[in-house]
């Protein structure tokens, strides 16, 4: 019989999966006692265990408060005051280092310095005493004082301050206890976050002490006499009605400010606009994408409004004849006028009128417009005549041939600006350069015009 040999016992050595259980279940401890020591981090609260919380190393110790600045004295009132004062001063430069001498006499500090303004800090309690001596440099013109409490915020920082401290202790201690790399990088880097809070803490203390001792005073110097402006030579335009053309001169609505012709009657009693003008227009989008429809076109536009005191009649008649093709537009409206002020006159008119492009362009037929249109006379700087016409349409290819419109079957909206510069010689009678364009939706295509000649205006009050 042959016998095996004996081996002698030898421990056996760990396994691999229990080694990692280890350093899992290590691993797993000092987070949970990470999360329990900011947990249990608050004012007041007892160390892990019920056991009191170890005494604060000496590190830690000069990241808490001071005893000056402990519970007891933090809901104690902390004020926060603030003043401005205006002074009428005869030399704002020799103003302004009276105040900052003042202001070093009563032990306070600038924080800014200018000709016009100083703002100064003063310990709290001299306030009162610097501004009895402030009404040496000046006049008084203004004066207020405002007293906030920030004992409350104080009394906050303090807490928080003091609970990030003792946050800080236990990550020192649960550093001390970790037994490997891991676990200890894993406190130091709670570590430093808690460091950075506790240095923003105290930043914010301290600003908050600093509120509290010293008061801000902002001290506006007002000269007694401007220093008269320099000569500076007037811009000359080279055209004179260039100087009258303001936006006070369009706005302005009081007839007392117009001349002696335009203040003696308070409304427009008559406003006509007539516009002899060459029309260039382009239509976009027909049938044929790579078709598009250009002509010229002689027009007389007519706009007016009559017996306007305020309310009276307005009138308006249209006729344009143009080549390629045969492009012509003539209508005849009739309506309601307005005048508003001494400027400006409303009219809202309806009528007949019949147009059309031929060459495949727009079907001719016969349309009703319904027109508002304003025109607005600023003498003899300008004249501004806006309008906005739907229509309906009886040809039926032209039905519904606008999406803009809320109404109707067709939309055009525009305006034109008069220049009296040609002739005319006073305000109730003046023509000059008119320029202009206007925007058509018809016949589901896009028309654009735009428009040159001459324009005539009159008022009459």
């Amino acid at each position: 019989m042959t016998l095996a040999p004996v081996m002698p016992n030898r421990p056996s050595a760990p396994s691999p999966t229990r080694v990692g259980t280890r350093r899992v279940a290590r691993r797993a401890a000092v987070v949970l006692e990470l999360i329990a020591t900011v947990a249990l981090a608050k004012p007041g609260a007892p160390a892990k265990g019920g056991a009191p919380a170890a005494a604060p190393s000496a590190r830690t110790a000069a990241l808490e408060p001071g005893s000056d600045t402990g519970l007891t004295a933090q809901r104690q009132p902390l004020l926060d005051r603030r003043g401005h004062m205006a002074l009428l001063v005869d030399e704002p430069r020799a103003a302004s280092e009276a105040v900052a001498g003042l202001t070093e006499s009563q032990g306070g500090k600038l924080e800014e310095q200018t000709q016009r303004q100083v703002v100064i800090r003063v310990p709290v309690g001299r306030v009162d005493a610097l501004i009895a001596r402030l009404h040496e440099v000046g006049t008084v013109r203004q004066r207020s004082v405002t007293t906030r409490d920030i004992g409350i915020e104080r009394t906050d920082l303090g807490a928080r301050l003091a609970n990030a401290a003792r946050t800080r202790a236990r990550l020192l201690a649960l550093e001390q206890r970790s037994q490997s790399v891991d676990d200890s990088l894993l406190v130091e880097r709670r570590l430093a976050l808690v460091d950075e809070e506790i240095a923003r803490l105290q930043a914010a203390w301290t600003a908050l002490e600093r509120r509290g001792n010293l008061a801000t005073l902002t001290v506006l110097l007002l000269p007694r006499a401007e220093t008269a402006p320099e000569n500076v030579p007037q811009l000359r335009l080279p055209f004179p009605w260039l100087d009258r053309l303001t936006l006070s001169a369009l706005l302005d609505t009081d007839p007392s400010s117009r001349n002696t012709n335009r203040g003696a009657s308070r409304y427009i009693d008559s406003n006509l606009d007539l516009g002899l003008q060459f029309e260039g227009t382009r239509l976009d989008r027909l049938p044929d994408e790579h078709d598009r429809a250009c002509a010229v076109a002689a027009a007389i536009r007519l706009r007016g409004v009559v017996g306007t005191d305020p309310i009276g009649v307005a009138l308006g008649t249209d006729l344009a004849l143009g080549g390629n093709g045969f492009l012509y537009d003539a209508a005849l409206l009739l309506g309601m006028g307005l005048s508003i002020g001494a400027y400006s006159s409303m009219g809202l008119v309806a009528g007949l009128g019949h147009s059309g492009w031929t060459g495949r362009h727009v079907k001719p037929g016969l349309d009703i417009p319904l027109e508002l249109f304003l025109i607005v006379d600023a003498g003899d700087a300008a004249r501004l005549m806006l309008f906005a016409q739907p229509r309906w349409a009886f040809t039926h290819s032209r039905d519904q041939g606008s999406p803009n419109t809320p109404f109707g079957d067709e939309l055009s909206v525009g305006g034109a600006v008069l220049v009296p510069a040609m002739f005319g010689n006073d305000e109730l009678d003046e023509g000059g350069l008119r320029i202009g364009g206007a925007y058509t939706e018809l016949s589901g295509t896009r028309a654009y015009t735009v428009t040159l000649g001459v324009g005539v205006g009159a008022v009459d009050y």
